[in-house]
């Protein structure tokens, strides 16, 4: 036998097919190879001759093709170049699906590398809210306490001064903005994490026109909300006013930052579109102050919209609509959360509620609504898909519900039904499940602010 290599070069397997009395290609394609030994093994020992020659030549016997008068030919295209011709095209399949892989592969790092880009989300172990202390006094101050319902912290609204509301922090969680008031007279002051010193003035507010609070920019340079003036935007640091636009009384509710910090975003009863008592969102842009009114409401319909508006990506925003401006959400009001692109188009209805804001990975939104509970129809907290699929109960009896800055709890002011004294207090509820706590037990009667500390990666 021919010893056979890792490759068998041309010349070897050459000898199946053209040596001496052995030119044996018959007809129909069939391969004829006598009881020769050597011409034998030549193929069938050498793996990828068998599979080449199994493919489209049959072994037969030399009795076979002398009794049926086949002609011996001398093959066309010699086994070597045929076997050539196969590790071309085998060569051509291996690289492409080197490249398909190659691709995938690239698509999978592309994605890992985007994904890593993206700074990770900030997360909170405590919550602030405005509430009675458990003696009930009229005075209300801000409170501070663990998503455990340890730690409780106040602070005080100072000498002179009667309450304060509307808690705000900034994004790294460094400074605390809050309002307070006294008996004619109101400000937007600043505080530093921790500190017990005197709040920092950043704006005198009208007593009246306060009602909405003030929201930090994306980047903690600037607060946005209403004064006697309207619209204004106020430097975090000097207090300097860096914007100020006319916006009416009735519009003096929450406004809600666009995620790049170039718009701000806020509802109008007065419709800018028919002059009547309608509905209009209406959108700031902070380099111009110009406003466009993107959404019109039928006239039969109010609008409103929370601090947390915008889409995290900023291309869609969710707000509410009801036939009517009662405030009970059992009303005929009928409310219903929608979402609409930042330009106001593509508009979609996602469910019956009121006060909806989305997720920080804007998977899901979170809102108030009807539910079952102690045999009446009672608000209670659920989320759903931006998609308007899966509906979901996390707990009731609540209201206002403001997400953790990880996504992966919601706080809210709510009322446990077995409380004897009917008492209604802040709870937090895990995202995926279980029984929300009720951290803080006193003071929220549906209408107390609250805000997560955040805690940025690593501080």
């Amino acid at each position: 036998m021919i010893p056979f290599r890792r490759h068998l070069d041309e010349a070897a397997l050459a000898e199946v097919a053209d040596r001496g009395t052995h030119d044996h290609l018959a007809p129909a394609g069939r391969l004829h190879l006598d009881s020769c030994d050597r011409c034998r093994g030549l193929v069938t020992g050498h793996r990828r001759a068998s599979r080449l020659l199994s493919a489209s030549w049959r072994l037969i016997p030399a009795a076979e093709s002398a009794s049926s008068g086949m002609t011996a030919v001398r093959p066309r295209v010699g086994i070597g170049a045929a076997l050539r011709s196969n590790d071309a095209r085998a060569r051509r399949s291996w690289l492409r699906l080197a490249v398909v892989l190659g691709a995938a592969l690239l698509l999978v790092v592309t994605g890992l590398l985007i994904a890593s880009s993206k700074p990770p989300l900030p997360t909170s172990t405590r919550i602030t809210f405005e509430a009675s202390d458990e003696s009930g006094e009229s005075n209300r101050r801000l409170f501070s306490v663990n998503t455990d319902g340890s730690g409780v912290e106040s602070i005080v609204p100072g000498e002179g001064w009667e309450w304060i509301e509307n808690p705000a922090w900034s994004p790294d969680g460094r400074h605390l903005a809050f309002e307070r008031y006294g008996p004619d007279q109101a400000q937007l002051v600043i505080v530093p994490a921790g500190s017990t010193g005197e709040p920092r003035i950043l704006d005198e507010i009208h007593p009246l026109v306060g009602e909405g609070g003030f929201e930090w920019s994306p980047d903690g340079r600037s607060l946005a909300g209403s004064d006697e003036q309207g619209l204004v935007v106020v430097a975090a640091e000097s207090g300097e006013r860096r914007l100020t636009v006319w916006r009416s009384v009735d519009e003096r509710g929450p406004v809600s930052w666009s995620p790049d910090g170039s718009r701000i975003l806020y509802a109008a009863p007065t419709s800018y579109v028919s002059g009547r008592l309608a509905g209009d969102i209406v959108v700031v842009e902070v380099a111009s102050g110009q406003k466009t009114s993107v959404y019109h409401a039928d006239a039969w319909h109010c609008v409103y919209v929370s601090p947390d508006a915008w889409s995290p990506d900023g291309l869609e925003f969710v707000f509410y609509a009801q036939r009517g401006c009662a405030e009970d959400l059992r009303s005929d009001g009928n409310p219903r959360i929608v979402v609409v692109n930042r330009d106001g188009g593509q508009v979609r209805e996602l469910a019956i509620g009121k006060d909806p804001t989305w997720s920080p990975d804007g998977s899901l939104v979170a809102f108030q609504a009807p539910y079952q509970g102690a045999n009446v129809q009672l608000p209670g907290i659920w989320v759903i898909r931006p998609d308007g699929t899966g509906l979901r109960f996390i707990g009731g009896e609540g209201v206002r519900p403001q997400w953790s800055p990880d996504g992966r709890q919601i706080a809210y002011c709510g009322h446990e039904h077995d409380d004897s004294e009917g008492r209604m207090g802040f709870f937090v509820a895990d995202v995926t499940g279980g029984v929300p706590r009720l951290v803080y037990p006193h003071g929220c009667w549906y209408y107390g602010e609250l805000d997560w500390q955040p805690t940025p990666p690593g501080g």
